[in-house]
């Protein structure tokens, strides 16, 4: 019996690896912030054959370091992305935007954005 035990571990670890497989983070994460309006949209890649079982479900916005928007998803806009918008009040040029998209089975894409100032755009 005890034979056995060294043949489940390995069995058990190609079980768990091959069910992460299809599990990925974000691709990527691209944000655009429109200063007159302060409208940033954020429109992050991730491929998925399920919108409803493997997702972004969470996307955080940081401005200067301090948590601004948390928005949860229970499913994705489509089968390659999913987009929102939020607004970002009161940011100035030099202030850092920071987005945190989470797949809700694996992984998770940091960006970072400054705001330009006039004429460094």
């Amino acid at each position: 019996m005890k034979n056995y035990q060294y043949l489940m571990w390995p069995i058990l670890m190609s079980m768990v690896l091959a069910l992460s497989l299809p599990a990925h983070p974000p691709t990527e994460v691209k944000l655009i912030y429109n200063p007159e309006t302060q409208i940033l949209t954020v429109d992050i890649l991730h491929p998925t054959p399920d919108i409803q079982k493997h997702i972004i479900n969470e996307v955080l916005v940081f401005l200067n370091g301090e948590e601004i928007v948390r928005q949860s998803f229970t499913k994705q806009m489509n089968k390659e992305h999913h987009k929102m918008a939020c607004l970002v009040n009161h940011a100035k040029p030099g202030d850092e935007i920071v987005v945190i998209a989470h797949c809700n089975v694996f992984g998770k894409k940091k960006v970072t954005y400054t705001i330009p100032g006039p004429g460094r755009e």
